[in-house]
């Protein structure tokens, strides 16, 4: 079964016969569940491959109870895997459909939508129908240019050129016609031309294999054995060359995705059956149809004929509604893939989103993906040169201090110029020897940062210890200061210290308390006033709410307005309040409930309405009971208080 493809793997007889191997669990060995080790039946820390899921037997011998377990957990996940995978891609499958169910090809080629908006100016960029296309080879693109030459090209200038697939007098008429001559020199530029075109523009990454419709190579197995023709077969003497070439010609020309004669319709055309037309060229090549194929003239025919019936068979009709296709084209892989891949590890040991995460990620349109990249293309030196690239990727890539950080620890060094570990003395009295300018002993403060640098990243990155501390410094500025060895040290050591008493508020390393923070400063001189000079000289107490006998009076409400202090909001009545230091500010007088009025049962002028009242209440201008507002009833003097209305 393995061997013919239809189930199975080699890792699959492997496991049987040989081990069963690793098992991992979220991409790791299997972690320590129990306290230092995974299952009791080892020792406390052991690392060991046993104790750590790897199954030396294999099914055929067995597998022991701890192996078993360990297989077990690796299993477990693999359900589990596929239980959430199932609703996961379902609804992707649905939102994908939900969007493009009303896309649908039209009668002049394109692909729009219900509203008549144009999705794809041609479907599929060439036309044809996803089911009548299929994998096919460009045999001309990975020739080199002596065999493309012998494979293709006709010598018929050389007096010696005889083969024995074509008779002699073919080959004596094609070396006495001109037009002949003229017909298999533009064949073979125009082959030169599609494969500089593929090679160029195309095809670039060298990849021979295209998707397009009628497998050729069939067709033409299909006609030897119609009409008893092939490589066994003697020469053919009825079928001209230059009438290959012409028939061909008018095949390519025939073959129309795109109508129309303006420029726009032109490279479409052009654009939909350049590899398609490259494919026929090479494929139906005069000497090829000779030599190789060996095809008479009713069975060129007869491929010629099918070739241009089953290139319009393969074309997407009208009224094709696409967008479900594509998005079942799309729903139907995703549910073969795995939920989490843990498996693919990428640069610096750093996994790269794959699988059903990433396609969510790229439907979803996500501003925030989980691991960024990006594909850099050097030109110039940089393409051809490694060193040249990695200076390059040395100025793109970021690097931080825990990329080529290998150890660090915390010291409590009492005092800094006379450090207590022994592998920093040198350089920390080196330093302090000649220490710079703004460097001060007493100010540092006992505790440090003690970083040690990995050589290899260092190197890698091109960087020196210099630059680290320096853009510690250029960050933190005198909030730290940075001592380092030399770059040729065995070992690169940066010592990271702050200052004493440091920090903005609190406590401070000698015990001291931070000063208070300074009063704000006076207003400028327009907006002083004398009483502003008598407060100012006045400190208020700092529990006193009401005013004192001192002359210091509480501060304005923000909803008055005191012609002694311009800086407050104004009343809602729009009426300035003035207030005096020495005296009190009024209470406020609270409202009535029920609205205003001037006595009961009069309306007011400023609201033109009367307050209603369910008690009974003589009025002179009403009746027994208070009624609404009306214009009959006689105006009363405004409110002696603010409006409620």
């Amino acid at each position: 079964m393995v061997t013919a493809g239809s189930k199975g793997s080699f890792i699959n007889i492997s496991q049987m016969i040989a081990c069963v191997g690793q098992q991992n669990v979220e991409g790791k060995r299997i972690p320590f569940g129990f306290n230092g080790r995974t299952l009791p039946h080892f020792t406390k820390d052991d690392l060991g491959p046993e104790s750590r899921g790897f199954v030396s037997n294999s099914y055929l011998s067995g597998l022991t109870p701890q192996e078993l377990f360990f297989h077990a957990m690796g299993g477990r996940e693999g359900l589990i895997d596929t239980a959430v995978k199932t609703s996961s891609t379902g609804y992707i499958q649905r939102r994908l459909v939900k969007a493009m169910e009303d896309f649908s090809i039209r009668y002049d080629g394109t692909v729009r939508d219900a509203g008549g908006a144009v999705v794809q100016f041609l479907y599929g960029e060439d036309g044809m129908d996803g089911a009548a296309v299929e994998t096919q080879r460009l045999d001309a693109l990975r020739m080199k240019d002596s065999a493309f030459r012998a494979a293709f090209r006709f010598e018929l200038d050389d007096p010696a050129w005889a083969p024995a697939w074509l008779p002699a007098h073919v080959l004596e008429a094609t070396r006495s016609s001109v037009v002949a001559r003229r017909a298999l020199e533009g064949e073979y530029a125009a082959l030169c031309d599609d494969l500089r075109a593929l090679r160029t523009e195309v095809l670039r990454s060298g990849e021979a294999s295209v998707v397009l419709p009628l497998n050729l190579r069939r067709l033409v197995w299909n006609a030897q054995q119609a009409f008893g023709c092939g490589p066994g077969a003697p020469p053919v003497a009825d079928l001209d060359p230059a009438a290959v070439v012409k028939r061909v010609a008018a095949l390519c020309d025939r073959l129309i995705v795109v109508t129309g004669d303006d420029a726009l319709s032109m490279e479409a055309q052009k654009n939909a059956t350049l590899l398609f037309q490259c494919l026929v060229r090479s494929t139906l090549a005069a000497k090829r149809v000779l030599r190789e194929w060996r095809l008479t003239a009713d069975a060129f025919e007869w491929l010629v004929g099918e070739v241009e019936a089953r290139f319009f068979q393969a074309m997407a009709f009208p009224g094709e509604m696409v967008g479900t296709v594509a998005a079942q084209s799309i729903g139907e892989p995703t549910t073969q893939m795995t939920l989490n891949t843990f498996h693919f590890a990428g640069v610096s040991a750093k996994n790269v989103t794959l699988g059903v995460p990433r396609l969510t990620e790229i439907i979803n349109v996500s501003k925030s993906i989980k691991t960024p990249s990006l594909s850099v293309y050097l030109a110039g030196d940089a393409a051809r040169d490694r060193e040249a690239a990695k200076a390059v990727q040395c100025a793109l890539e970021h690097t931080t201090l825990r990329r080529v950080a290998a150890a660090t620890e915390i010291w409590y060094d009492p005092d800094p110029s006379t450090t207590v570990i022994p592998e920093d003395a040198d350089f920390v009295a080196a330093y302090f020897e000649m220490p710079d300018e703004d460097a001060r002993p007493e100010r540092m403060s006992p505790w440090l940062l003690r970083v040690e640098l990995d050589r290899a990243m260092m190197v890698d990155k091109k960087l020196s210890m210099a630059d680290v501390a320096e853009r510690v410094n250029a960050e933190f500025e005198d909030e730290l200061h940075c001592i380092f060895n030399d770059d040729n040290a065995e070992k690169l050591i940066l010592r990271v210290g702050g200052e004493r008493g440091g920090g903005g508020g609190g406590r401070g390393e000698g015990g001291a308390r931070a000063a208070p923070p300074a009063p704000p400063p006076p207003p400028p001189p327009s907006l002083r006033s004398a009483s502003w000079a008598t407060r100012a000289t006045k400190t208020p107490p700092p529990t006193t709410t009401t005013p004192s006998s001192s002359g210091w009076r509480a501060p304005c409400s923000p909803k008055s307005r005191c012609r002694a202090c311009p800086t407050s909001k104004k009343s809602s009545s729009g009426r300035p309040t003035a207030c005096s230091p020495t005296r009190p500010r009024p209470a406020a007088t609270p409202r009535r409930p029920s609205g205003c009025w001037t006595r009961r049962g009069s309306t007011c002028s400023r609201c033109w309405r009367t307050p209603t009242s369910t008690r009974r209440a003589r009025s002179p201008t009403t009746s027994s009971k208070s009624s609404t507002c009306s214009a009959l009833k006689p105006r009363a003097a405004p409110c002696s208080r603010r409006c409620a209305a």
